[in-house]
């Protein structure tokens, strides 16, 4: 793998990922730190290794850069050099400008600090990745995920920045949404707690009861439940898979989607909505994409580095929780207009979850069992009991931890009359067995997306123009 010591020096990092270089066009980055001589020296070796350097691109600095149109005019075989344009230097659109121009396939940092940090290595790392670019350096490797086309049905893709956004909820109303207008859609979805082979929920020939979720939760051990509350809630054949890892770029380690996916393309249905886990998503190709975030989450945390490549690659956001506690209006407008900033051609509905129990609780005593975050729960309680005239007399947000959860159901259940708890793993494990032990009631709870945005066509209504959009274009999103 390589010819000499610039591969070599490489192989701690990556034995097994570092490409051949024979023959690969290849941009380089440089910087005026360097002195030119040595950036020169540096591209030849990667010459050596049969690189086709097409470019370079000087990225700063002036420290020991001398007359670097002489050094990098002397590079052999002569490739463009791309200098800075204008008093603030934007790497990335330098970067973008230089692919554009020529036809690499590779970028090669040779650069370094304080030219350029981590955090915009990583931001570079994420455009790259975008436009199925690979970007090296001297100790890392970013690769764009290779994408896997299923031609048979359309296929619209649908990913989370994280856990306990309410990607799930949002996966289900869109389900609901399409079926309801006589458009079948299957859902695939992988979870780090799925099945070990794909398994089909078909809702119309199964029901799905307390006890049979019971049953479920008997055969698996490790039950993931995506798949069961998205087959529940949505009342469409959800498929649920499993997945081990996630990279940098938001692509499994391992994952048996794929044999899933197989399965729902096999199957009477209009499309199939891809649904990732956490902030991993399918390394599969689709007609548009649908990122679901948070406007709780940490807003520097979101918007910069590699996580931009979510936004960048997106059709459609969908934020969610846009409303006090979880975030106030200022939050709200921030995300809005940085996402817009970095995809200006993107979609954009804010949205807030109103809690929907699938049961009758009117008069009735409540425990209510959630993941929410607890400065939510009083939210969620008021419009309970505004709504749909329950008392709820106790509640817990430990529904992902079975251990505390178990403790507060043995206390608070004997005093109602109601369980109502979303379908999670611990629904079925703990909270549903201990209801059924003491003759306690079960009402599975949903919560369904509405718009915060006045005047704003409703949420049905902008995803149904985003699907016929989606597949007139026929684009094939990542």
């Amino acid at each position: 793998m390589g010819k000499g010591t610039l591969v070599d020096n490489m192989l701690h990092l990556h034995p097994f990922l570092l490409p051949s270089l024979d023959g690969i066009g290849a941009l380089c980055l440089v910087d005026g730190e360097h002195y030119p001589d040595v950036s020169r020296w540096g591209i030849e070796k990667l010459q050596q290794e049969g690189a086709n350097v097409e470019g370079v691109v000087f990225l700063d600095g002036t420290k020991k850069v001398g007359d670097v149109k002489r050094e990098l005019s002397r590079i052999p075989g002569t490739p463009r050099v791309f200098y800075p344009q204008g008093e603030e230097f934007d790497y990335l659109k330098s970067i973008e400008s230089a692919l554009k121009e020529t036809s690499a396939q590779l970028v090669v940092d040779l650069s370094d600090e304080p030219i350029i940090d981590r955090e915009t290595r990583l931001e570079i790392a994420s455009r790259l990745s975008q436009l199925g670019v690979s970007y090296l350096g001297a100790d890392f490797l970013f690769t764009p995920p290779s994408r896997v086309e299923f031609a048979k049905k359309p296929c619209l893709g649908l990913v989370g920045t994280g856990k306990r956004i309410g990607k799930t909820a949002v996966s289900t109303a869109i389900s609901r949404i399409l079926e309801e207008k006589g458009i079948h859609p299957i859902v695939v979805s992988m979870g780090r707690g799925g099945p070990a082979e794909p398994e089909v929920i078909r809702p119309n020939s199964a029901k799905l009861s307390p006890e049979a979720l019971l049953d479920l939760a008997e055969e698996r051990p490790h039950l993931s439940s995506n798949y069961l509350e998205g087959a529940l809630f949505s009342q469409v054949t959800n498929i649920g898979c499993r997945r081990c890892g996630g990279g940098m770029m938001g692509v499994p380690l391992s994952s048996n989607l794929r044999a899933g996916l197989k399965l729902a393309q096999g199957m009477e249905g209009d499309l199939v909505i891809l649904e990732g886990s956490g902030s991993t998503f399918p390394p599969v190709r689709t007609a548009g994409k649908i990122v679901v975030v948070g406007a709780h989450q940490n807003l520097d945390d979101l918007l910069t580095g590699y996580k931009r490549f979510g936004f960048l690659d997106a059709d459609f956001v969908v934020m969610t929780m846009c409303e006090r506690p979880m975030a106030d209006e200022e939050k709200v407008e921030r995300l809005s207009r940085e996402i817009r900033l970095l995809n200006p051609e993107v979609r954009i509905a804010r949205t807030t979850f109103r809690p929907q129990p699938l049961g009758e609780i009117e008069n009735k005593k409540v425990f209510l069992a959630t993941t929410a975050q607890q400065r939510a729960m009083p939210t969620i309680i008021d419009r309970l009991e505004k709504d749909y005239g329950p008392r709820v007399v106790a509640s817990s947000n430990n529904l992902a931890n079975r251990v505390l959860l178990k403790g507060e159901l043995e206390r608070e259940l004997p005093k109602c009359d109601v369980l109502l708890t979303e379908v999670k793993a611990a629904s079925m494990a703990v909270a549903v067995r201990v209801a059924q032990r003491i003759g306690i009631d079960v009402v599975f709870l949903r919560h369904v997306p509405h718009l915060t945005d006045d005047g704003a066509d409703s949420f049905p209504d902008q995803i149904l123009d985003f699907y016929e959009s989606a597949l007139k274009e026929g684009g094939e999103k990542s």
